[in-house]
């Protein structure tokens, strides 16, 4: 039973961002943040209504960021960590990394939708519109919108808008 989720996102960056699900009911809240040991507005937390908060950011790692980027999830006293797939991530956004001693992979497809895969098996896709701002998650069975894999699908949403901005400025650099 798929179940789906949505948000739009402002033009102002200091405004919360609201989850809602297919009923229209509000879940969690969408804040940039930043945190010492992350780059600078490249850091977004997720609260849910009821639950734990997660923050999901890029991680400083100076020059080696043009080569892979490395990004870390906190929920609750739980680290995860994800970095970019070396070489794929030239060509498209992929990244890799464990939630809860299961394998995860959030991997862009030809529509330009990313795929959510647990153990290889598809769990969820984020379908970004950048005409009207507004995301929507499918999750492809029920999740608890309170855990960390929830949270930090809906966070990585962001990871990829950032990863798309840079990869234009960078294309603009090497072919204008």
């Amino acid at each position: 039973m798929m179940t789906t989720y949505t948000f739009k996102e402002s033009l102002l960056k200091s405004k919360k961002i609201i989850v809602v699900n297919e009923q229209k009911e509000e879940c969690g809240e969408i804040r940039g943040t930043n945190l010492k040991g992350f780059e600078k507005g490249n850091g977004f937390i997720y609260h849910p209504f009821t639950g734990t908060p997660t923050f999901l950011g890029i991680k400083k790692n100076g020059i080696k960021r043009l080569v892979q980027t490395n990004y870390e999830a906190k929920h609750d006293e739980e680290h995860y960590h994800f970095s970019d797939k070396l070489g794929a991530n030239f060509l498209y956004f992929c990244v890799l990394g464990e939630i809860q001693q299961q394998s995860v992979c959030f991997e862009e497809n030809w529509d330009r939708h990313i795929e959510c895969k647990i153990g290889g098996k598809l769990f969820a896709k984020i379908k970004p519109n950048e005409w009207t701002l507004q995301t929507t998650i499918e999750f492809l069975e029920p999740v608890d919108h309170s855990t960390p894999l929830f949270s930090i699908t809906i966070l990585m949403s962001f990871m990829y808008k950032i990863y798309n901005k840079e990869a234009a400025f960078l294309e603009d650099l090497l072919f204008e």
